[in-house]
């Protein structure tokens, strides 16, 4: 996500910390909700440096899905509502502006052609 490597193995149930390769900062919290191989991986995401606790109410969830339609494969990526945490609006703002997940199919499309190394 975004340049960032992950510093715990990625498990079912496992709390993680993203931490950009460039310069060691941490940029998001996340605990593993589901790990399903060529089906599901859904993740809770907080981004430690903003203005709100850091408390289970204020992480997002994002799921990632695959499923199989006329022999390819679809991914479907979805994020909860950012109304149900705090500074919801302003968070989903910052998020937009910063690109938020416009860039994310590419990376993704990128790494499953192997033009991009993780």
């Amino acid at each position: 996500m975004y340049d960032c490597n992950t510093v715990r193995d990625i498990k079912q149930g496992s709390y993680n910390i993203w931490r950009r390769a460039a310069d060691g900062i941490e940029y998001v919290h996340a605990n593993i909700v589901s790990l399903k191989p060529e089906k599901e991986f859904a993740f809770t995401v907080f981004d430690p440096h903003g203005t709100y606790s850091d408390v289970p109410e204020n992480y997002l969830t994002a799921t990632y899905l695959l499923s199989l339609s006329n022999g390819q494969t679809l991914l479907n990526v979805t994020q909860v509502d950012y109304s149900t945490v705090a500074n919801g609006e302003k968070r989903y703002a910052d998020s937009d502006s910063a690109g938020g997940w416009k860039s994310v199919p590419e990376v993704i499309k990128k790494l499953v052609e192997g033009s991009v190394q993780v």
